[in-house]
């Protein structure tokens, strides 16, 4: 199977620089957002800084082959839109961000197919989120929420939109993440503890 588009961190234009109080934020990894045929519609490069905090920088292809530094008129769009097109029949997994969409995708061996919005639990179910989410029409989905305030109202509000269109629809509570570590808040945290997929299918 097709492995999601990441693309890990590196040197390069608009890689990173000083953080200020954070200290300098490095290139960590590439998002790559992509329209259903599989055409690159956007990329959004994860900055991290020496005390954890993080950023991103957003980019969109141009006709010349270089990149404009902005997502102006880019279509609302799933994360890992394009494995949904290529595997119909496949469970989805929304999670808050792209590197829990990769994480839960490749540790399921694409078992299950993780998907994020853009903005994560800060992104509003706007009119084209909605219209996005119809590419979860009749799947069997699953919500995995980040173990914080944000991630629980972004959760009701997922399950509000997917209900009507969804198959079938679980919310999924992480029960290792409670430890009152803040710290561990996702499922990528939840597999960093040692746990596996077979945990939770």
């Amino acid at each position: 199977a097709e492995p999601p588009r990441q693309r890990s961190g590196g040197s390069g234009g608009n890689s990173g620089g000083s953080g200020g109080e954070h200290g300098v934020y490095r290139h960590v990894a590439d998002y790559e957002y992509r329209d259903e045929a599989g055409k690159l519609l956007a990329r959004k490069r994860r900055l991290q800084a020496d005390d954890g905090e993080k950023t991103f920088r957003w980019a969109q292809p141009t006709l010349g082959g270089g990149w404009e530094h902005n997502r102006k008129n880019v279509r609302p769009t799933l994360y890992n839109l394009h494995l949904l097109a290529r595997h119909p029949e496949a469970p989805v997994a929304l999670v808050e961000g792209e590197k829990d969409a990769n994480r839960i995708t490749t540790e399921s061996g694409f078992a299950i197919l993780g998907v994020s919005q853009s903005d994560g639990a800060k992104a509003a179910w706007t009119s084209g989120y909605r219209e996005a989410a119809m590419a979860l029409k009749g799947r069997d989905v699953v919500i995995i929420p980040d173990h914080d305030e944000p991630g629980q109202a972004h959760a009701d509000e997922a399950v509000r939109v997917l209900l009507p269109i969804a198959k079938s629809l679980k919310r999924l509570h992480l029960d290792a993440l409670d430890t009152g570590d803040k710290t561990r808040k996702d499922i990528s945290d939840w597999f960093g503890m040692g746990n596996r997929w077979g945990q939770l299918a």
